[in-house]
């Protein structure tokens, strides 16, 4: 049999009995698990949770989550599950390298939840989340008022080492009132 392959911006292919290794998530996506009763679960790409390992017999290791995802099972790996995906930006997710422009409009009643499985996805910025650098704006239009009532969340606000640095513009004549 063959393994399972992983889409773009997806999961890793699963592992299979005798053959392939479980493949690494890319962008966002799971790592791919075990094949039934051998091999280990590979790691989870930015976001994505660790692929689960191979339960009885062989009891081998889950991958680990990448950046807020969950971990695959550990040993003994009894349930051969993998580990829950990360919520990011429950509105708006900004990636590495982009900017933000909030001409309008508000954000409000958003709300994130990580995935579960082993061990469970985090939970970062119910309103934005803005991953490495780049610049959000905010520019309401002359006597409009803009509100922000929902958490905005940046990668080095969130986990202590992280790299990436945000800066907030506020721009044009109208009122940006933040309160998440």
């Amino acid at each position: 049999a063959n393994p399972g392959a992983g889409g773009a911006g997806g999961g890793g292919a699963g592992g299979n009995y005798g053959g392939p290794v479980a493949q690494p998530g890319s962008f966002g996506g799971g790592g791919g698990g075990a094949a039934y009763s051998y091999g280990y679960g590979a790691n989870g790409g930015f976001g994505g949770g660790g692929g689960g390992g191979a339960n009885a017999p062989n009891n081998q290791s889950g991958g680990s989550g990448g950046f807020g995802g969950g971990a695959g099972c550990a040993l003994p790996c009894t349930t051969a599950r993998g580990g829950g995906g990360a919520a990011m930006g429950g509105a708006i997710f900004v990636q590495q390298g982009g900017n933000l422009l909030l001409g309008g409009g508000d954000i409000l009643g958003n709300t994130v939840a990580g995935g579960t499985g082993n061990q469970p996805g985090q939970a970062y910025g119910s309103g934005l989340f803005l991953q490495g650098d780049g610049s959000l704006y905010f520019a309401p239009g002359s006597g409009d008022t803009q509100t922000i009532a929902n958490a905005i969340a940046d990668e080095k606000g969130v986990v202590a080492g992280a790299s990436g640095s945000w800066s907030i513009v506020k721009g044009n004549l109208g009122t940006t009132i933040l309160t998440g």
